[in-house]
């Protein structure tokens, strides 16, 4: 039995499904979906421990769609939403989700939109310590610093990887979804 995503995957596979995309978040997706690490049943969309994903912003909402879709997943399980809303939004999904029995968890995928929106702060309040909640964030490296640092305030464990290492994404990826509550990994383009 594998005991992390790198035991698990083929690396080369994940690397050369982040060159075949475009975009801050293509790494981001090549381990999510190459890399195994995204729980879903092409056969079953409603499938009850499918991972819920909440994305902040149209633009990496699109890359995430295009990219499940070519997976052979269901786009249509990908809600979109404002940078600034998405953390709210998938803290009130994760709260749910814990009162359900085998449940999946909630994934909030966010870009550097969502640092510079105060509902952000408010939605990593409301999460802080939800079980099955994960955001993956992608910013400059400039930025890293302070999302993490507005992340840690509100009580949640953080991880900062390199945005485009497949590698220390994955093991980022394992680190935070080992975490029993909310986790964050921050990908520092």
């Amino acid at each position: 039995m594998p005991t992390s995503l790198l035991d698990a995957v083929d690396l080369a596979a994940v690397r050369a499904a982040a060159g075949r995309r475009t975009g801050a978040a293509a790494t981001l997706l090549a381990g999510l979906l190459e890399g195994q690490a995204l729980a879903f049943d092409p056969d079953d969309p409603g499938w009850l421990g499918a991972d819920d994903l909440v994305v902040g912003g149209a633009a990496l909402g699109e890359e995430l769609r295009r990219a499940l879709d070519e997976a052979g997943g269901h786009p249509d399980a990908v809600a979109v939403t404002e940078p600034g809303r998405a953390l709210a939004l998938a803290a009130g999904g994760a709260a749910v989700g814990a009162r359900r029995v085998g449940a999946g968890r909630t994934l909030c995928l966010l870009d550097a939109a969502a640092l510079a929106d105060g509902r952000t702060w408010e939605g990593a309040l409301a999460g802080a310590g939800l079980p099955g909640l994960v955001v993956l964030w992608t910013l400059p490296a400039a930025e890293a610093r302070a999302a993490e640092r507005l992340l840690d305030a509100a009580g949640w464990p953080c991880e900062r990887v390199a945005a485009d290492a497949p590698v220390e994404l994955l093991a980022g990826l394992d680190h935070v979804l080992a975490h029993a509550t909310a986790g964050a990994l921050l990908l520092a383009a």
